[in-house]
């Protein structure tokens, strides 16, 4: 009984809300549905940004936390001296690093 009494509920309110037009406007379905897109498609870049910007302000914590802290220099060092990573100036390397667009583009050149 309750879930009927619910359905006549959502019924006249939905035939209230429509007591002045006696139909309803394609124009206003169109203009909700291209206002939703936009909205979703708005909230999916407002996130991109937002996670962008989090990692941006993670990595600057992690990068700058101790200036003086040259361990990550000792590590490299010692990956090299074992073999494991070739040297990791090398031309290939930096031309690969060069040429990637979307890296250029996240450091604003």
């Amino acid at each position: 009984m309750a879930s009927l009494k619910s359905i006549v509920k959502k019924i006249r309110t939905m035939n209230s809300q429509n007591t002045y037009f006696g139909a309803t406007s394609p124009i206003e379905d169109l203009h909700d549905k291209q206002r939703k897109i936009f909205l979703r498609g708005m909230s999916k870049y407002a996130l991109d940004l937002y996670v962008r910007k989090k990692d941006i302000k993670s990595f600057t914590k992690i990068a700058m936390s101790n200036p003086e802290d040259n361990s990550q220099e000792d590590i490299v060092d010692s990956l090299i001296k074992s073999g494991k990573v070739s040297d990791i100036i090398s031309g290939s390397a930096v031309d690969r690093l060069s040429s990637n667009k979307k890296l250029l583009d996240d450091l604003g050149f």
